[in-house]
């Protein structure tokens, strides 16, 4: 008798030892079959779910510092990406600080990038109501390049 498997949607034969069986034997299949059902599993079972939170803090508790040392010192791209979000968020975290000492722009609302460029960049952490800047606003229009898309 052949069924479909609901993964690759091929035809397989069940086997002799389990003929209930209700996806195909390849290993993509059983592993969708497998991430699956243990999804479902921490879903419904709260005693399960607890074990596996005990079980990863454990892990954490004894390897964490030291696996991610090990992990940034062989992965370089992903120190380079690290690099490139944390720039990202602190570059947002003082535009939001900019933002509420400024009396004279609402930039909360702005859907753009907004510079403020002043002589000396201590400046701009001033109320920036009380001395001028210039304001840039520039609008993205094109996607990321390739090599920041790669990245991220």
């Amino acid at each position: 008798m052949l069924r479909t498997c609901p993964y690759c949607q091929r035809s397989f034969t069940p086997s002799r030892n389990n003929p209930e069986q209700k996806v195909c034997s390849q290993h993509s299949c059983q592993y969708r079959r497998r991430q699956q059902s243990r999804k479902a599993q921490l879903a419904r079972d709260d005693q399960y779910r607890l074990g596996c939170q005990e079980s990863r803090d454990q892990w954490r508790k004894e390897h964490g510092a030291r696996y991610m040392r090990q992990y940034r010192q062989q992965h370089p791209e992903y120190r380079e990406r690290n690099r490139l979000q944390q720039r990202e968020r602190d570059r947002r975290r003082q535009l939001r600080n900019l933002v509420k000492n400024n009396a004279a722009l609402d930039l909360k609302t702005a859907s753009h990038q907004v510079f403020l460029i002043a002589p000396q960049p201590a400046d701009l952490v001033k109320n920036n109501s009380a001395f001028s800047a210039k304001v840039l606003i520039v609008h993205t229009v094109a996607p990321p390049t390739a090599h920041l898309a790669a990245i991220l």
